[in-house]
């Protein structure tokens, strides 16, 4: 079944390292697509407030094969 995280930060590199967090945290399942989004508002100050978000979908079936990280899945021959 298709399932869907939403990750929500004040800045792009919070937004980074919590989605490269939850996706080493979740190597069983296949990510399916990753959608990125940039809001911005002004306050009555004239402040600037930024929404960095990303909707990560994901199937939720385990995957049968979880490679390691930087595991050589095939050598190719020069």
């Amino acid at each position: 079944m298709l399932k869907i995280k939403v990750f929500d930060e004040n800045d792009e590199r919070c937004l980074t390292n919590v989605i490269n967090e939850w996706l080493e945290n979740n190597l069983k399942y296949e990510i399916k697509d990753i959608k990125f989004s940039v809001s911005c508002m002004t306050t009555q100050e004239d402040e600037q407030i930024y929404c960095f978000s990303a909707l990560v979908m994901y199937e939720d079936e385990p995957k049968l094969y979880i490679p390691k990280r930087y595991e050589i899945i095939e050598k190719v021959e020069e």
